[in-house]
């Protein structure tokens, strides 16, 4: 009867546990001239079914979507896209963001103050 109770309980904790470690992000950026969203699940160190979303304010509806999977260590999230490569992290060999309060993403872009191409840091505000 013990046995039976236990294999029970493994069983259940078994399916139950691995759901619970998964956790579920947004967070998005209202920029000057775009809306960017990204999505993405964490479990464990893994990060899976993540989405860049990019949405212009032109009003076409088309939303630019792209496929990324990574590693999470502590707070850093190494990135690798799956097929295509967003536009704005072209340049950047190694893209590594940072999870905190706010989600902050290198990207390649021309410096509004500065008029200079450079590698500009967007923090995404968690939805």
């Amino acid at each position: 009867m013990q046995k039976k109770l236990v294999t029970i309980l493994l069983v259940l904790f078994t399916g139950v546990i691995p759901t619970l470690a998964q956790t579920d992000y947004c967070f998005e950026n209202k920029g000057l001239k775009t809306l960017n969203r990204i999505l993405f699940t964490v479990s464990d160190s893994e990060i899976n079914n993540g989405t860049f979303e990019i949405e212009s304010y032109d009003g076409s509806s088309e939303i630019q979507s792209y496929q990324f999977e990574g590693t999470k260590a502590a707070n850093d999230l190494t990135i690798k896209f799956a097929a295509e490569t967003p536009e704005d992290f072209n340049t950047i060999k190694k893209i590594v963001w940072k999870l905190g309060k706010t989600l902050t993403v290198p990207t390649y872009g021309k410096n509004n103050e500065t008029n200079k191409w450079s590698v500009l840091f967007r923090s995404l505000r968690k939805m």
